[in-house]
């Protein structure tokens, strides 16, 4: 009880609560979440005691798996060429395994620079340009990429956040109204920061052609992206678009290339029962995931 404990009160330093309640697909995000609780369970078991963790606690938390493109890409065929009973979600960029009824059993989640299946650019040398779009209260990196390579990038910050309160002008409003000199200043900072945001934006859609948009953005803020007086170069329903399924720290150039990182790697999220599919499904391209970096494979 005393190490659940423990676990409890470092878990409100993650925010974790409001990635839940932020994420459309329920079971997907609480998923997420439960193996984000796994890995800090893991470290928490080496930093904050000595004894080890229920076994019973670990059964009951999701695993997943990274993958490099090519097991990525390897195993997206073995799964097609198997039939099995697969559905691909576009804003999510993920295929899903179904079980015979119909009850999801194991995400796909496939890395950014494979075209979705059945696409016109579904092939292993097809060129991938995308966007990665971060944004938070009065912070914002904002990158183009080709094939995984950052081209161009640009951080913006802006005087946004109430000092005392450590509350955006935005959520402030909401909830007290207006206040005087201070408020018409964050207000006129927001404006600006939105409309220099769609600029480059603009910019990267007018000079290349854009196949996906990763975005991560609260949904506070989602209207002064799309209201804005310089028009964003897409809608809020764009097919293109998905959000970055990852804790996203403050938005600068380092955690944008850590962001793309994440994209670029395939992952595997299923529970602790489905491992002997997992390994069944790898395969032979079992091997080339262990390829990758140990601080970037999980088991």
């Amino acid at each position: 009880m005393h190490f659940v404990l423990k676990i409890r009160s470092k878990l409100k330093s993650f925010h974790l609560k409001s990635s839940i309640n932020n994420n459309p697909h329920k079971e997907y995000g609480q998923l997420r979440i439960l193996l984000y609780f796994r890995h800090f369970c893991e470290l928490a078991q080496n930093h904050l005691c000595r004894k080890p963790a229920p076994p019973a606690l670990y059964s009951l938390l999701p695993m997943n798996r990274f993958l490099s493109k090519e097991t990525s890409l390897q195993l997206l065929r073995d799964l097609q060429a198997a039939a099995l009973p697969l559905v691909y979600e576009h804003d999510r960029h993920r295929m899903i395994l179904l079980y015979e009824a119909g009850k999801e059993q194991v995400y796909f989640r496939l890395p950014i620079t494979i075209p979705p299946p059945g696409a016109a650019l579904a092939t292993e040398k097809a060129s991938i340009n995308y966007v990665i779009l971060l944004i938070q209260s009065g912070n914002c990196a904002v990158g183009y990429f080709e094939n995984g390579i950052n081209l161009d990038h640009k951080v913006f910050r802006s005087y946004m956040v109430r000092k005392k309160q450590g509350k955006s002008q935005i959520k402030y409003l909401k909830t007290k109204g207006k206040s005087r000199a201070g408020s018409r200043v964050r207000l006129g900072e927001t404006i600006d920061f939105f409309e220099n945001i769609n600029e480059r934006l603009q910019a990267y859609f007018g000079e290349h052609q854009i196949h996906r948009i990763a975005i991560s953005c609260s949904k506070t803020l989602i209207p002064y992206l799309f209201n804005s007086k310089v028009a964003t170069p897409f809608d809020k329903h764009d097919p293109r678009l998905f959000k970055i399924p990852k804790h996203i720290h403050t938005p600068i150039y380092e955690v944008m290339l850590d962001a793309n990182k994440f994209l670029l790697r395939g992952e595997l999220i299923y529970e602790e029962a489905q491992q002997a599919l997992v390994d069944e499904l790898l395969g032979e391209a079992r091997n080339l995931s262990d390829e990758l970096d140990g601080e970037e494979f999980y088991q």
